[in-house]
Order: structure tokens, then sequence, then C-alpha cells
């Protein structure tokens, strides 16, 4: 009998998930003609490697670390895994927006590489704010499930809005999107299910809300979207849920 063979397939599902990860990770793949749109298809598979080693590190060093310390590593960690990728495009994000100007000059604040004082409170309240959550964090699974969220949020951001500039970094990960974008989500439901139906319900609907929130701040602005606004959507994203995490039990 011949062989059943899905070759084409898998190497486009692996391939996208290596072009996400090289992008929203230090992680660097070296994966022929970079596809930013279909990498979008495996932002929440990222975010869960991204999860993986925090969650084993809860798990098992949880008996020998005294709680501050975990949560030191855990901020460092995310910092150093992502370069800081996504808190230079909060701080540049937080730059523009609140500076309240009209829309082209709160682009062109936005693309000024140095930071300004609303960047540097944003990056500064929303380290702290991962730093005090993680302290207070008691089921490690949390750990892994609030970097898929986060990078899911994006995911969001590219199916509501186009791209704010002509040309950018994040220009190729642009398109119109289907909604089965959304479908790896469901990775998401999975494993918060497990974290009590209680807990369930509150994390899910807190990031709901953040997501409705922040779309509706960014429509408001700009009328559209950028690489360093996407990248606030992570980090903030992530600040709260810790938040949320930090609070339930």
């Amino acid at each position: 009998m011949p062989k059943r063979a899905f070759p084409a397939r898998r190497c486009n599902i692996f391939k996208s998930y290596l072009d996400a990860l090289s992008f929203l990770t230090v992680l660097r793949f070296n994966t022929k003609d970079f596809d930013g749109r279909k990498a979008v298809y495996s932002f929440v598979p990222v975010g869960f490697t991204v999860g993986l080693p925090l969650w084993a590190f809860y798990t098992f060093a949880q008996a020998y670390l005294p709680q501050t310390g975990m949560a030191v590593i855990t901020v460092l960690y995310l910092v150093l895994i992502t370069g800081a990728l996504h808190l230079d495009g909060l701080a540049d994000t937080a730059d523009g927006l609140f500076s309240f100007r009209d829309r082209e000059k709160m682009l062109e604040i936005m693309k000024d590489s140095r930071i300004g004082t609303m960047g540097a409170v944003a990056v500064v309240m929303t380290l702290m704010i991962k730093a005090f959550s993680a302290y207070s964090i008691s089921n490690p699974l949390y750990l892994l499930a609030i970097p898929a969220y986060s990078r899911f949020s994006m995911v969001f951001g590219f199916y509501m809005f186009k791209y704010a500039r002509e040309t950018g970094t994040a220009a190729a990960f642009f398109g119109n999107f289907p909604p089965a974008v959304f479908a790896q989500g469901i990775l998401l439901l999975g494993i918060s299910y497990f974290f009590g139906a209680y807990q369930f319900v509150i994390f899910n609907t807190a990031f709901l809300i953040f997501i409705y929130l922040i779309t509706r701040l960014y429509k408001n602005r700009i009328g559209g979207i950028t690489g360093d606004m996407l990248g606030a959507m992570c980090e903030s994203s992530e600040a709260l849920l810790f938040l949320v995490a930090g609070c339930l039990w």
C-alpha cells in the first residue's frame, strides 16, 4: 500500500511556529521566505513556549526558593526571552498616546527611539505589577497560560485594525485575517479550564474586558495600529493577567 504523506501541511505549520518564535523571542531560526501573516496563527503556541520554562521553574523551585526571588527571576526571564521588544513598544505607545496630540504627531512620537516620561512610567509600573503579582501566584499553571494570553491579545490587533503606517517592521504581518485565526484560542480555554470554574470565569472575563478597552482606545486615538501598539497590548495584558492571577487562589 502507498504511504500516506502530509509533508507540505506539516512543514507549513512548523514553519509558521518557527517564524513566530523568531519574531517574538530572542530565539532565532533561519527559515526561508519569512511569512509574517502565517506566523500570526502560531502566536499562542509561542506564548506557551515562553511560559513553559516558567511553569517548570515554579513547579519545582517553590520548595527551595523564597517567593521574592522567584518573582524577580520571573520578570527578568520575561524581559530577556523577548529582548525587551514588547517593553520598547509599550514605552513608545505610552509616549505617543498620552501626549494627547493629533494622530500624525502621536505616530511621529512613537517612532522616536528616545523614551519620554510617560513611556518610562509605563515600563516601571508594568514591571512592578508583574513582580508584586508573581510574588502572590500560587498556581504554576498561570505562568504557563499568561504569556500565551498576552500573545493572543496581539491577534485581536491584527484582526481588527489596519496597519497605521505605510511601511514598518510589523507591516509584513498585516492582511485580511479570517476568523479562523482565533482557533488557537481554544488552547487557552483548555488550559484555563484547569484553573477552576470561578478562576476560569474571572480570568477570561478580565482578558476580554481588556481587549475591548484597549481596542476602543486605539480606534479612538489612532484608527489603526502599529508594531509598538501591538507590543503595548502584549505587555499591558500580561501585567493585568499577572495581577488577576495574583489575586486568585
